[in-house]
């Protein structure tokens, strides 16, 4: 039975697959595929005259026998070449090799055309190497201690590199037959031997067979490159595959009858020429969906002016296409480049952006937080249940195991999550929920949400859960299977609801310090003349910042206590929270033996240990989780105090002054704290939905998925390259044709600068 061939349902990790493809023939002004298509197929007339960049064609050039005819075969408007947005002045530009400038281009130009993420990435380069006018050899007796003995031929790859940002293996290749599929046969067994996770080859063919109306061969040049990655991973990017590669060899009979896989009409049942299509990228399911918005509009460039170019172009030209196809292709093209900005809107005439920034070469480090008590709502989690399969196949799991736990779905019994809610229910009249609900309903959204994040490429280098955060963030880190995970946040829920409503509460304070509050406490113990063992009970649950603390303390106390703040204190803020007891302090001590309990039947069901994969920062000692999780450091998770303070700056102290935080949470409860801490920012996957009275009639209903988005934005502005643009659009189909490349065009003159006009993208 014959093998199955690698396509977008049967995933070869053994075979290659071609994403980008950027050829430069002589056809006329045509350029990138259509010059192939031009010079291949319309046979059109492609004689010009050789370029000056090349030779000094004006001393060649005569009919006699001593001199030469100077019309060949090159492609035009190639050579001519800004290269001011890579870096290289205009002093400099007379020096930089012509063949350097144009394996350049092509090669940005198929790394363009792939839409792969490759700045900062394992990309291997392999050139043809190719012999030009320029003396190539050197007399080695001659070399002294400012003399090198390499040539521009070896240095053109590595200065290519270094333009793009590439860190994976180079290679200048000069065979004696066929150095094109010698440096392909290299690239494909650096990919298989994971020696670079993508790679690009060019070449230069130097001398090119006539049309059929002229005799022999002539000197000129066709120039072209090759984006390859390893067959799986591209299915798993959901990169757009043109062929595939399974398997390679080389020969060393091309000089007498061509090599012995040559294609065959009679044996592959095609010729020459003849394409054997790859399957075609099926679309994402969501796509449907996502065709209502709102969308991200992304757009990058080499330059600033190039960005707003960019944008303009696209108002102007792009209008037939629809809005998903506009933002998957402008936003895996903005991942390539140093300068972006972003816009979130219902189409890409109406989207206002703001100035573009220049991100920087290394992303910024991304921690997850996945937030604990307080930011559930009635509505959380139901527009991303609509809108991606991720998210909503994410829940249904979760429901699975909840069911297969407790008997019951918990969709079924709460009503939250589901399209289709109860039209009135106990949960979205209040937002002080009974601690079960919490728990189960924060667990199932932030796992959801953490799944969603890592399938468009959005991946934590540490993550940190604060409280009932934690329990998700055990999930995230690896350290326990899902089901493991629900099975705790069921165990927590039920802990929790054995100390509902038994005198206890929370609150938060912002503007001073806890001997202040303490102060406070106790003038209102004497005003309202409370007794000692009420008064007594307030307890620091979390130390957010030097002036911001959560308190946890008896209802009686707090309620008081939050008034009086709020009525005679300026400058101090105080909030009670919407949950039903004191957590972080004796007041959980009564359910302890019932959790303890639950959870070492969960323990025992599951093999050990529950080590985090990811660096997993420990509220419980403000250090990373070195050891497995176990039922006591559970407990100590649900008693003890939060160290939030001390293990944000243990993680600012780890990841650097740049990190970033993602708040994996319904509502952003932690931001604010996290910034006072000293992060270089904290973003929200998700904002509560204002009330319908508090909207403005006639205004467009807020969305949860609007937030997200934006968040997606600011980490493109912070050099997250690995955003999947694709699948966030639902993999879109439709073509999108653009600007032939962000290089602006020169006026040469023997390879001089006569002027500059601005770039076409």
């Amino acid at each position: 039975m014959p093998a199955k061939l690698p396509s977008y349902s049967n995933p070869d990790s053994n075979a290659v697959a071609i994403l980008g493809i950027s050829i430069s023939a002589p056809a006329n002004d045509a350029h990138g595929l259509d010059a192939e298509t031009c010079y291949e197929f319309r046979k059109s007339v492609s004689i010009n005259t050789v370029p000056s960049v090349c030779c000094n064609v004006v001393a060649h050039h005569d009919i006699t026998p001593a001199k030469a005819h100077t019309k060949t075969r090159f492609p035009r408007g190639l050579y001519n070449q800004d290269l001011q947005e890579l870096g290289v002045t205009p002093m400099e530009y007379p020096h930089v090799p012509v063949m350097e400038v144009i394996l350049l281009t092509r090669i940005f130009g198929a790394l363009e055309h792939s839409g792969v993420e490759y700045r900062g990435t394992r990309t291997g380069v392999y050139v043809e190497c190719i012999r030009g006018n320029m003396i190539l050899e050197m007399d080695i007796t001659q070399a002294g201690a400012c003399c090198t003995t390499g040539v521009w031929l070896s240095n053109a790859v590595n200065h290519i590199k270094c333009a793009l940002d590439l860190l994976g293996p180079s290679f200048t290749l000069d065979t004696a037959f066929s150095p094109r599929q010698s440096a392909t046969q290299l690239a494909v067994e650096a990919i298989a031997d994971g020696q670079c996770s993508q790679a690009v080859v060019a070449s230069i063919a130097s001398t090119l067979s006539s049309i059929d109306e002229v005799n022999g061969s002539v000197h000129g040049n066709a120039v072209s490159a090759v984006v390859l990655k390893r067959h799986d991973l591209a299915v798993k990017d959901r990169d757009n595959i043109y062929a595939t590669y399974t398997g390679i060899s080389l020969t060393s009979f091309e000089s007498i009858a061509g090599p012995l896989t040559t294609p065959s009409p009679k044996a592959f049942g095609t010729g020459i020429r003849h394409p054997i299509e790859h399957e075609r990228r099926p679309e994402h399911p969501d796509i449907h969906i996502l065709k209502d918005g709102p969308f991200l509009f992304a757009i990058g460039a080499l330059s600033l002016k190039a960005v707003n170019t960019s944008e303009r172009f696209h108002k102007d030209r792009c209008a037939e296409h629809t809005a998903l196809t506009l933002s998957a292709r402008l936003g895996n093209r903005a991942r390539q480049m140093p300068w972006r900005t972003y816009a979130v809107a219902d189409c890409l005439q109406s989207a206002a952006f703001p100035d573009p920034v220049a991100v920087e070469k290394r992303p910024n480090p991304l921690v997850f937080c996945f937030s604990g008590q307080g930011p559930h709502h009635w509505q959380q989690g139901r527009d991303f249940m609509a809108t991606y399969s991720v998210f909503r196949e994410s829940i249904h799991a979760c429901d699975k195991a909840y069911f297969a736990y407790t008997g019951n779905s918990f969709l079924q019994e709460t009503g939250l999550f589901v399209a289709d809610p109860p039209t009135s229910s106990p949960l979205a009249e209040s937002s002080t929920w009974p601690a079960a609900i919490i728990s189960v309903s924060m667990t199932f959204f932030q796992i959801a949400m953490f799944d969603l994040l890592t399938s468009l490429g959005i991946k934590p280098d540490a993550i940190v859960g604060p409280s009932i955060g934690v329990t998700a963030a055990m999930y995230a880190s690896g350290a326990m299977p899902r089901e493991m995970v629900i099975e705790i946040a069921i165990s927590r829920g039920r802990a929790l609801a054995m100390v509902d409503n038994m005198g206890g509460a929370m609150f938060a304070v912002s503007g001073c310090n806890v001997d202040r509050i303490r102060g406070y406490a106790d003038t209102v113990a004497s005003l309202n003349k409370l007794r000692k063992e009420e008064s007594s009970k307030l307890y620091v649950a979390a130390p957010l910042s030097p002036t911001d603390t959560v308190f946890s303390g008896s209802e009686v106390l707090v309620n008081l206590l939050t008034k009086y703040i709020d009525t005679y204190v300026d400058g101090v803020i105080a909030r009670k929270l919407p949950v039903t007891t004191g957590v972080h302090s004796p007041f959980v001590d009564a359910c302890e033996d019932a959790y303890r309990s639950e959870l070492s039947r969960i323990f025992s069901r599951y093999a050990g240990p529950f080590i985090p994969s990811i660096p997993d920062m420990s509220m419980v000692t403000a250090e990373f989780q070195s050891c497995g999780y176990t039922v006591d450091y559970l407990w100590d998770n649900l008693q003890q105090p939060m160290l939030f303070l001390p293990a944000i700056i243990g993680l600012l102290n780890k990841c650097g002054e740049r990190t970033t935080f993602i708040e994996v949470s319904p509502h952003p409860v932690h931001s604010l704290w996290i910034k006072k801490a000293g992060a270089f920012d904290s973003l929200a996957t998700a904002t509560r939905p204002p009330s319908a009275r508090h909207l403005i009639p006639g205004a467009k209903r807020h969305r949860e998925t609007e937030a997200f988005l934006q968040t997606i934005g600011q980490l493109l502005l912070y050099g997250v390259n690995s955003i999947n643009f694709s699948v966030l659009n639902g993999c879109p189909s439709e073509p999108l044709d653009g600007p032939f490349h962000p290089f602006g065009k020169i006026f040469d003159s023997c390879h001089g600068l006569e002027g500059l006009v601005p770039s076409s993208c």
